[in-house]
């Protein structure tokens, strides 16, 4: 029974691939990131070139940036001549990379599109979070206003590779455009875990 759902399901993605002619296509998709478990959110963009290898194959090559910011440890204060500050640290983490890979189309027929892809990647980071913040008060200090302690061994610039696993549903508007939604979640050698989805919009070349 298991081989049979199986036979089906590969006839079923060859018969609506044999509805929709082999083409490239451009895609450039916006949406909302989430950085690790969700204390950094943001936003999401990536450019990507899809080309066909065979009917439900493809491969994919494109350029993604993020960018994830969380305001973090509050901290307001009187100063002696009775002004309030806002000493709040602002955490950003801005990534760029570049990604290629292999996708694989469960659905391809002449007005919708649903794939999976597999892509690697080569990330370039650059952060503000650092490993220990402390507070000292004038009380510890004698000075008249709070002092910051920052300290970190980590890099706030790295590079890393990782793997993203995507997912994306397009419906074609006419012969050349086509829209949809997607989804991705990637990790990388740096540690880093992001979520992301978005719409997406593309041209289809026959």
């Amino acid at each position: 029974m298991r081989y049979n759902s199986l036979i089906l399901f590969l006839m079923l993605s060859f018969y609506t691939s044999a509805q929709n002619p082999l083409s490239s296509s451009t895609d450039i998709a916006l949406g909302r990131s989430i950085h690790g478990t969700g204390d950094l959110a943001g936003y999401y963009l990536g450019f990507q070139f899809d080309t066909p290898i065979t009917s439900i194959l493809y491969w994919s090559l494109g350029i993604e940036a993020t960018l994830n910011d969380a305001p973090d440890l509050p901290l307001f204060y009187e100063e002696p001549n009775g002004n309030i500050q806002n000493g709040t640290l602002h955490f950003v983490t801005n990534g760029l990379q570049l990604i290629g890979g292999v996708g694989f189309k469960f659905i391809n027929s002449e007005k919708h599109i649903l794939g999976v892809s597999l892509n690697p990647l080569f990330r370039y980071q650059a952060t503000s979070i650092s490993d220990r913040i402390g507070t000292i008060y004038p009380a510890g200090t004698g000075l008249p206003v709070p002092v910051r302690v920052i300290e970190s061994e980590t890099p706030y610039r790295t590079y890393s590779v990782g793997a993203s696993l995507k997912l994306k549903y397009q419906y074609q508007l006419n012969e050349k455009w086509q829209m949809g939604l997607m989804g991705g979640v990637q990790s990388d050698t740096n540690g880093d875990t992001i979520f992301y989805y978005g719409l997406q919009i593309g041209r289809k070349y026959l």
